[in-house]
């Protein structure tokens, strides 16, 4: 037996990321953007899980190429950490570990291998949650790490014969290795003296004192492959796990003499190959886990009391193999599964939470409901294993719909039909058809089959790649995938297949009529919740349903030598990339050339994406109701803020940690006496800051790293809802010292005194008005052009309600009844417009009729007089652009927090492409527009970003913008007004205000019937749905009914002239409330 390890007085290479140092002719990793699935959940097998000393700190990492760092007590998610990945298995990640103090992590798994031709280990900073260097030049795959108990070593177990290696955490020298090993290395684990132990497939279990001399090492007692060793928590016993056995051994922690083996009765299948110790004392347990089970179902997780000897208590955790087990210092377990999902197990091993995967588990679709339609654009599907739980998706109208009935001319996979057959093909090596082998790589298998009869072809699914294969087992065309094939279709004609993977996608393939045979050509990614999805093309051209999605997937940007990877949510990029037409053109195989047109506008991605603002919270400084102002010194220090009384000194300004840690971890100290946060959506994390009762306001201040020239709009977003436009400043202050006391506010676009350079970055300034309970406030900074934009993390502030004291004053005060709420209407209608665009016949008529409706009909729970006084209308030559701007400021001025403000313009409507980055913008031609030429109308008329800041003024809880407009043929240069640009103009204005548009897609919107008698179809279905035609007298008539009759009513009242329109309503407001809009009158 060797009795020393070899001790290395070398160095190692160690590429920091200011520097990346590479071997002699390797190369870097791909720079093409990789579309990834990003749902704050893993998405494949979780294989490890790593902690720090305190425990409250965990990491995990999968297949699904990331790490992610996690809250130990709620199971909250910390943040993610990125590493350079390329396609098939590189990337995948099979270890991590964190230092005791929690502020350096180390992962690997089959990592650079594939570019850089040996294999490496990435470190990180926790903290700033970013890669900061890579540890190249490693042997083999890296299976299992740990840090030594004191921080010091870092060992890592590798495949191959390659063994152990030992390095310094500090500076990464290679302190010692052992390559005795004569398979691969699978296991490790320190005691808290320092001595390590391993498993390896070799068959034995090997000991190593704390300086790393081999001091024992055993042949496997229960089976030949020892997978995993746990160290109790005195380090007198060591636990072993078997991959190829239903069965523990517990041996000498000091010579590895057996000790006993704990009780494995009714097991009837599987392997134990995860072992761990928990508790300590009279409390020790020993717990065990893999594919075990005792009705060879679900895997079991198994646990022995009395330190392994007592009685077995089993427990399902998972739906499949269970990976890796952890304690934690309060007696319970951490664990990971390949469902995938990972969760926490208190002492009594009860589940405290469980983080599974919201994607699809496709394996063994094909035993259930998994078809395709004839032209291969509708797939039926089941969410759960073994085809349970079906839906339908249909890529024409972008429709999810659950249960869906049997599809006529459907078809299912086949692994026979007419002269070819395909066997030996579940989960094997050697699959053949009609006889004759289809030939895999090297640890391939073969998953899912599709026989196409009438070509004689076969589809062939495997754990990396999908195979098109002749009669005779040659490859005609294959393509890596992303993740395991478990089920794969073609269609009846013979140009399109679906398969479904392992990671909760569901792609499209060409058969015929694309560049090549299975080109990808889109994707979809349905949630577990049924509701939200999306689907995208390769190019990234994407398209989502109203109920959400354009946040489940990003671009992972690699980058060179000397920098970490880059993550870019779609929604960062919905203004350049949502595109619901080409993405089923795409998956259609048609209108390739607008395709190619939209990509060369976007140019190359990479150099969009690095365009992107970066935007940065410095502080925030709060005001009360005592204060009536902002103050950045102590109280001491302060001066009145105002004239008159000087008011009580309001505290000083804060600074701003958004660090992940702080975010994961600030809840503990805030604890609000409040209800929890109003709409958290998918913006993460949120950093909790509590606030005084009295607290009304805040002044947030920010810095944004860009030149100001290529900076456009800053946005503020309060509980996902903009209130740009709610400034109190009505803009953007800059101040050049964050110490110095706040200047007047100043506009955005004011320009520096003369003579006067701006600072390079200067602070700027955002108020933000908040009410008691959870206040979400982001900020969102976009590029010139309005592209791209980078936002900051939530803010949560809590202001707690009112005390009981409190409320009992204001009882005894006696305050004057609360004034009813105000419906407000803004109406713009025009005819009268100057060429070349053309006179319009019903646009003014209409708007006059839509506010004479609300005029006569407002319901009794608003002050009808208030309502009418505020209410504003433009018709014709009254309504240019100066004066929809001033109309809407006003209202804007006016309107209370209660009030309900419609919005109604008609006329026409145009969206204009910008030069460049593909970003389209909409435009309401006012009167005043003067030609047709594209900078005029960017001049002249009012953009959607316009509106977008105008609406965001307004106070009212409840928003609704009718936009009666149709195209302008006489103007070719601009192009129709779609439903994406609806779609674009909802996702820039955040959750709040509801959108109804007269027509989708390129529809043309019709002003009036084909007799040019009556309205067009969208006014007469808005005003007969103000009306309430079948409601009886007295009868409110709510925001549903209006648009349920707008929505039904459209197409059918088009289809009356020959036309074809539909009407476009889009709200995303989280919990929607009944808005009462008019009160029906008698009948004449």
């Amino acid at each position: 037996m060797r009795r020393a390890l070899l001790i290395l007085i070398v160095a190692v290479q160690i590429a920091a990321v200011a520097a990346f140092s590479m071997p002699a002719g390797a190369q870097e990793a791909p720079l093409t953007p990789f579309l990834r699935i990003e749902t704050g959940l893993h998405t494949a097998r979780v294989h490890r899980i790593a902690t720090d000393a305190s425990g409250r700190l965990v990491a995990t990492v999968s297949n699904d190429k990331t790490v992610r760092l996690w809250s130990r007590d709620g199971g909250d998610a910390v943040g993610v950490m990125r590493i350079p990945i390329d396609r098939g298995e590189e990337g995948r990640l099979y270890s991590v570990a964190l230092s005791p103090d929690g502020e350096t992590a180390v992962a690997a798994g089959y990592t650079a291998a594939t570019w850089d031709g040996a294999f490496a280990i990435y470190l990180f900073d926790v903290k700033r949650q970013r890669m900061t260097a890579r540890l190249t030049g490693q042997p083999d795959v890296i299976y299992d790490m740990a840090f030594s108990p004191d921080g010091r070593v870092v060992a890592a177990v590798f495949g191959g014969k390659s063994g152990l290696r030992i390095y310094d955490s500090k500076t990464f020298q290679l302190l010692a290795q052992d390559s005795s090993y004569g398979s691969r290395a699978t296991g490790l684990a320190f005691d808290r003296q320092g001595r390590l132990a391993t498993t390896s497939f070799d068959g034995k279990i090997r000991l190593y004192d704390a300086q790393f001399r081999m001091t024992a090492s055993l042949k496997g007692l229960s089976g030949k492959q020892p997978y995993s060793v746990a160290f109790s928590a005195d380090g007198r016993r060591l636990a072993v796990g078997y991959n190829d056995a239903a069965q523990v051994d517990v041996l000498s922690g000091d010579t590895l003499a057996p000790l006993f083996s704990p009780n494995a009765a009714g097991l009837a299948t599987g392997s134990l190959s995860q072992v761990a110790w928990s508790g300590s004392g009279a409390d020790e347990k020993l717990a065990a886990a893999g594919s075990a089970s005792p009705d060879g179902k679900a895997p079991v997780l198994r646990q022995w009391g009395n330190g392994g000897r007592g009685a077995p208590v089993d427990t399902v955790v998972s739906r499949n193999l269970i990976t890796h087990l952890r304690p934690t210092d309060t007696g319970g377990l951490l664990f990971a599964a390949a469902d995938p999902v990972w969760g926490r197990l208190d002492g009594q091993g009860r589940a405290l939470y469980a983080k599974p995967s919201v994607t699809g588990d496709f394996r063994d679709i094909y035993r259930g409901r998994f078809q395709l339609s004839p032209d291969g654009l509708v797939v039926d599907f089941g969410m759960e294993p073994g085809g349970g739980r079906p839906f339908r998706f249909d890529v024409r109208d972008g429709r999810l719909v659950a249960n869906p009935p049997a599809g006529s001319g459907f078809t299912g996979p086949r692994d026979a039909a007419d002269a070819l057959k395909v066997t030996d093909w579940r989960n094997a090596s050697a699959p053949k058809i009609n006889g004759k082998p289809i030939p895999l790589e090297a640890g391939e298998r073969s998953l899912s089959v599709d026989v196409i009869a009438q070509e004689k072809r076969a589809l062939i699914g495997s754990d990396f790649a999908l195979r098109l294969v002749d009669a005779q087992g040659r490859e005609i065309a294959s393509v890596q995938t992303p993740a395991e094939v478990w089920g794969v279709v073609a269609a009846a004609n013979g140009r399109l297949a679906v398969a479904a993977l392992g990671d909760g996608t569901l792609r499209w393939y060409s058969l015929a009529g694309g560049l090549r045979p299975l080109e990808e050509l889109a994707a979809l990614f349905p949630h577990s919740d049924g509701l939200r999805w999306v689907q995208w093309t390769p190019e990234g051209f994407f398209t989502h349903p109203q109920t959400g999605g354009q946040d489940l997937v990003g671009f992972h940007l690699n980058s060179s030598k000397k920098g970490a990877p880059l993550w870019v949510e779609f929604k960062q990029v919905y203004q350049v990339l949502y595109a619901p037409e080409l993405v089923r053109d795409r998956v259609a195989q048609v209108n390739r050339e607008e395709l190619n047109r939209r990509v060369s506008r976007i140019g190359d991605l990479r150099r969009l994406t690095q365009r992107a603002p970066k935007i940065t919270l410095v502080d925030y400084c709060a005001e009360t109701a005592e204060t009536r102002g902002f103050s950045r010194v102590p109280p001491s220090e302060g001066k009145p803020a105002g004239p008159g009384t000087a008011p009580a000194a309001a505290p000083p300004c804060q600074p701003i940690d958004t660090s992940p840690l702080t975010r994961a971890f600030s809840r503990a100290t805030a604890q609000p006496e409040t209800d929890p946060p109003k709409s958290e959506g998918a913006a993460g994390p949120r950093t909790t800051i509590a606030l005084p009762a009295t607290t009304t306001s805040l002044r947030l201040r920010y810095r944004v790293d860009t030149p100001l020239e290529e900076t456009g709009d800053i946005q503020v977003f309060l509980n996902g809802r903009d209130v740009t436009g709610e400034q109190v400043t009505r803009g953007f202050s800059r101040v050049a010292d964050p110490a110095a006391a706040p200047p007047a506010a100043a506009p955005p676009t004011s320009p520096p005194a003369a003579g006067a350079a701006p600072p390079a970055n200067p602070i700027r300034e955002a108020v933000v008005r908040i009410d008691a309970g959870s206040n979400g406030v982001q900020l969102r900074a976009y590029n010139r052009t309005g592209a791209i934009y980078e936002q900051t993390p939530v803010l949560d502030f809590i202001v707690p309600a009112p005390s009981r004291a409190t409320d009992a004053v204001v009882a005894e005060a006696k305050p004057a009844p609360k004034p009813k709420p105000r419906l407000i209407s803004a109406v713009v209608g025009i005819n009268a417009y100057r060429p070349p665009f053309p006179r319009l016949m019903k646009a003014a008529p209409d708007a006059r009729t839509f506010a004479a409706t609300v005029r006569e009909r407002i319901p009794d729970v608003y002050d009808a007089a208030e309502s009418i006084t505020l209410s504003r209308e433009l018709y014709d030559a009254q309504a240019s652009r100066a004066a929809i701007v001033a109309m809407l400021q006003d209202v804007a001025k006016n309107s209370r927090d209660d009030d309900t403000v419609l919005i109604y313009l008609s006329g026409h409507g145009l969206v204009d492409p910008l030069p460049e980055d593909n970003v389209d913008l909409y435009y309401y031609i006012t009167q005043n527009v003067a030609a047709g030429d594209e900078k005029t109308v960017a001049r002249e008329a009012l953009s959607e970003r316009d509106l977008a800041l105008l609406i965001s003024g307004i106070k009212a809880r409840n928003v609704l913008l009718f936009l009666d407009t149709c195209h302008s043929g006489a103007v070719e240069a601009l192009s129709d007004y779609s439903s994406s640009s609806i779609d674009k103009f909802k996702e820039r204005a955040g959750t709040g205000p509801y959108l109804i548009a007269a027509a989708t897609r390129k529809q043309e919107a019709r002003d009036a019937s084909i007799d040019r008698m009556n309205s067009g179809p969208f006014a007469r279905a808005v005003i007969e749905g103000l009306v309430g035609r079948s409601a009886a007298a007295g009868t409110l008539v709510s925001q549903f009914q209006i648009l349920d009759h707008v929505m039904g009513k459209v197409p059918e009242y088009a289809k009356l002239d020959r036309w074809e329109q539909d009407a476009v309503v889009h709200y995303s407001g989280g919990k929607i409330d009944r808005i009462p809009i008019t009160q029906a009158k008698a009948a004449p």
